[in-house]
């Protein structure tokens, strides 16, 4: 009997337990998607996948920049006007530079959403501005030195303001976008050398210069014409802004349950 009636027990406790854990399932699984777990389900699904999403999205300019150009010995033909090879390599820095622009941003942004991430991520924040900043310049100077092999003259005014028409306007914006990149640089390292709070400020300015450049591209970047192209400049601008609104979010969350 007293078997009977411990077996009874410990059959009636797991009920117990099974039904707690059933119910805990069902408040867990009615509890809305908040932005913080949105968040780690995406980062979840990032981590499993992200060399292989890195390799992709490393290789799409490459590919883009191909498709549009084809042949690269087509550049070394007398019939080829001077300069254009040098021209279309200044469209493949300038691809590369505004990718590592965004991928710079998102980097940024999933530290702050994810504290845990900060360490892991925290080395590739100078590597990432380096790699922007030799592109930026990669991308300036080979267009200047293929619009001046073409004209047969230094093409100074390409690095003065211009708004003469739509094209040199969206030019100009792209060159107000570097200067700030390579003020946003400057400061990141006077920042690091003496935590200067002006310094900081001015490296905030890199939202500035993405979105200069990302017009620039959009406006007279030949590879935004593409599908492709377009459908690339639109994934890196939609993630980046995703990740900008549900950072804003979670800020103003902090705040107001501190206030």
């Amino acid at each position: 009997m007293n078997r009977d009636a411990n077996n009874k027990s410990e059959i009636g406790c797991a009920e117990t337990r099974s039904a707690s854990r059933s119910s805990d399932a069902l408040r867990t699984s009615a509890h809305p998607i908040t932005t913080v777990s949105l968040f780690n389900t995406i980062y979840r699904l990032l981590d499993q996948w992200l060399y292989l999403l890195l390799l992709v999205v490393v290789t799409l300019p490459a590919m883009i920049w191909l498709q549009q150009t084809g042949s690269l010995t087509l550049y070394f033909s007398p019939s080829t006007p001077p300069g254009q090879l040098l021209y279309v390599l200044s469209k493949l820095a300038g691809m590369y530079a505004l990718l590592f622009i965004a991928l710079q941003i998102i980097v940024s942004l999933a530290g702050r959403l994810k504290p845990a991430l900060v360490y892991r991520l925290r080395l590739l924040h100078p590597l990432l501005g380096t790699f922007v900043v030799l592109l930026a310049l990669a991308h300036a100077l080979l267009f200047f030195t293929a619009v001046s092999v073409r004209q047969g003259d230094p093409a100074w005014g390409l690095l003065f303001p211009g708004f003469r028409d739509f094209y040199h306007t969206h030019l100009t914006l792209g060159v107000f976008g570097l200067w700030i990149l390579i003020a946003v640089v400057i400061s990141g390292i006077a920042r690091f050398i003496n935590r200067s709070s002006a310094a900081r400020m001015l490296h905030r300015g890199y939202w500035a210069s993405i979105t200069l450049v990302y017009i620039h591209a959009l406006a007279v970047g030949t590879e935004s014409q593409s599908r492709l192209g377009l459908a690339l400049y639109s994934t890196l601008g939609g993630v980046v802004l995703m990740m900008l609104v549900m950072w804003l979010i979670r800020r103003n969350r902090r705040v107001a349950v501190a206030s």
